[in-house]
């Protein structure tokens, strides 16, 4: 007995990717109210599941009726499909957390029940969907209960909202407390750095933007291609890509009052509005382009690196205990974490940028996309006219000095524009404005 033939294969990718596209847009529009066993953390909310499984059904019920009435497409080929987009969705939260070992602990069998349950319970409801729902929504009698089509549809109801009660109660059961420390997702953090040195279509088409953010931002161009790298790395998808668009461009005002993250950097309208001081509604449509959003994301890191020193410098103890250092910081706020109790991501993301690196500066340092590099250095602080010259002939050695400002009165100015052509002689010369006391802009 053949269970697919050929002619199955493309309503089933079909059906996978329009119910892993309803899977998106539930957890993109309604991220407080999307959850079902798809994370192994102690926060692992019971009333959070309920809500979410009643979503999936509601979701699942749409799909299979429109797939089914309007598409034409079979029973199996549309249970093969949520099987498909099921098992994606799954898999690898069952392989991080080793759940396929033959010896597991009480918690570990319970969440490998959730995650099948996931999977069972999704067909289970497109079958009652086909098999009973639609009949009697149709006038079927054969299928009447107690002769009434109202108790009919009742229980039909009952039926499929069977997932709701058993996937809360092993969610109950399932609250696993789990010390937050990196060493805890080392593996996690190897495949991470592993990943990013993969090279990225989407970050090599953007890369001459990527330099010129960083440039204009003066923050370290591998800080800010670490953070797209895994933004894309944790939530691109190319279906989630098309929905953010979609959303944006033509559910505006829902976009903006869900607060959706969007784009290659996850970018959150409500941060958007804080960087660009706009109404929303005046660049939603457009925050999903890559050169929008890279520049949200490199002002973004910027006001973040230039806030962690100045809090550092001013609330040092409450610093102190509750950030390793700028990276952690960084990746707290970026993911809009809880300082005093890191989730997973925040540790992984501050632990790939601690090794990318190094202890390397945050500002700028120069990029392999640029053959040259055209800087200004500006002070305002007291320097005598010797000192000026000593700067001036140091500054030669490593670049070519186009144009030069010096006032040596009570309001004291110094200028100088700059061409440098490697980043030996550029690092040589922030060197020397950090020694002097005088800032770097690039442009």
């Amino acid at each position: 007995m053949v269970f697919l033939y050929f002619s199955d294969l493309l309503p089933a990718f079909l059906s996978c990717i329009i119910f892993s596209f309803l899977a998106m847009a539930h957890r993109i529009l309604l991220p407080s109210k999307y959850s079902s066993f798809l994370q192994f953390k102690q926060e692992e909310d019971e009333k959070k599941t309920a809500q979410s499984t009643l979503i999936r059904i509601i979701y699942l019920i749409v799909g299979t009726i429109f797939l089914y009435r309007i598409a034409a497409f079979t029973e199996k080929q549309i249970a093969v499909g949520i099987f498909i987009s099921c098992f994606l969705n799954v898999w690898p939260a069952i392989i991080e957390n080793h759940l396929l070992k033959v010896k597991k602990a009480k918690t570990e069998w319970l969440l490998l029940l959730g995650y099948l349950s996931f999977i069972g319970f999704s067909i289970l409801v497109e079958i009652v969907t086909i098999r009973l729902f639609l009949p009697v929504l149709l006038g079927d009698e054969s299928i009447y209960w107690l002769d009434n089509q109202a108790v009919s549809i009742f229980f039909t109801l009952i039926a499929m909202a069977i997932p709701i009660p058993v996937e809360s109660v092993i969610a109950k059961f399932t609250h696993v407390v789990v010390t937050q420390k990196i060493d805890t997702f080392w593996e996690e953090v190897y495949i991470c750095e592993r990943q990013i040195n993969i090279k990225n279509n989407r970050i090599e088409a953007n890369k001459y933007i990527i330099d010129d953010v960083a440039k204009g931002n003066d923050i370290n161009i591998e800080f800010l291609k670490t953070i797209l790298n895994l933004e894309c790395f944790y939530r691109e998808r190319l279906y989630n890509r098309f929905a953010e668009v979609i959303i944006t461009r033509f559910f505006s005002h829902y976009a903006i009052k869900r607060d959706i993250s969007v784009g290659i950097a996850q970018i959150k309208i409500s941060t958007a509005q804080k960087i660009l001081r706009e109404n929303p509604h005046s660049f939603v449509k457009g925050i999903c382009d890559d050169e929008m959003n890279i520049k949200l994301c490199g002002k973004y890191i910027k006001i973040l690196i230039e806030e962690y020193y100045f809090r550092l410098e001013n609330e040092q103890g409450y610093m102190e205990s509750r950030f390793t250092d700028v990276y952690d910081y960084v990746a707290c706020q970026y993911l809009g974490g809880i300082p005093d109790n890191k989730e997973r991501t925040i540790l992984i993301y501050s632990a790939v940028l601690r090794s990318v690196l190094k202890d390397a500066p945050v500002y700028y340092c120069g990029s392999n996309d640029s053959d040259k590099y055209y800087l200004t250095l500006k002070g305002n602080d007291a320097i005598s006219y010797m000192q000026y010259k000593e700067l001036k002939e140091r500054v030669s050695f490593n670049g070519i000095i186009q144009r030069e400002v010096y006032v040596n009165s009570l309001e004291f100015v110094l200028e100088m524009e700059i061409i440098c052509a490697s980043l030996y002689d550029l690092q040589a010369i922030r060197e020397l404005a950090e020694a002097y006391n005088i800032s770097v802009a690039f442009g």
